[in-house]
């Protein structure tokens, strides 16, 4: 009595750093960057000289939506950005668009909701989030589907079969320089 009994074991896997190496350097600097920045900036042509900057900030996965939010604004690569800009002829809008990291401490000088499908259309709408979102993540957390629309006997909308959603975008800089 007092004395432990021996028990035989089998080990049936080798050991875990077998199966995971440890991180490299390369694996650790690798992070996902799942928002976008897109810059426009209307330059004169015959200057070059630009005369009026916006930055949107987007999650990633919102890209398609924000090509809509451009065409609803009636971006033209080749012409300007009617409604929102009072320069008028010779100028040129342009665009580019960076993956970047996620950023809390930006801020937002403007909050816009692009709303698409069901009785908005495939086309959407535009409007100013309300209350103004100033903060980057309470704005794009705007983002979300909305109800189902059913439409009522004569109603009139695009037929679009979209499910309706609503998407934030937040121009982070709006200059005129």
């Amino acid at each position: 009595a007092g004395r432990p009994s021996l028990v035989a074991r089998e080990a049936t896997m080798d050991p875990p750093t077998r199966q995971a190496p440890p991180e490299t350097a390369e694996d650790v600097g690798e992070q996902q960057k799942p928002w976008v920045q897109c810059t426009i900036q209307e330059c004169s042509d015959a200057t070059g000289e630009c005369q009026r900057m916006e930055s949107w900030v987007l999650r990633q996965e919102h890209m398609t939506d924000y090509k809509s939010f451009l065409d609803i604004r009636n971006f033209e690569p080749a012409g300007f950005l009617p409604g929102r800009l009072d320069s008028g002829k010779g100028m040129t809008a342009s665009i580019s668009c960076n993956e970047r990291s996620v950023d809390t401490s930006l801020s937002c000088t403007e909050c816009i909701r692009l709303i698409k499908g069901g009785p908005y259309g495939i086309r959407g709408v535009a409007v100013g989030a309300y209350p103004m979102e100033r903060e980057v993540l309470p704005c794009l957390e705007l983002s979300k589907p909305l109800p189902k629309y059913e439409p009522m006997s004569g109603d009139r909308y695009d037929g679009n079969s979209e499910d309706p959603r609503q998407t934030a975008f937040c121009n982070v800089i709006s200059a005129r320089l």
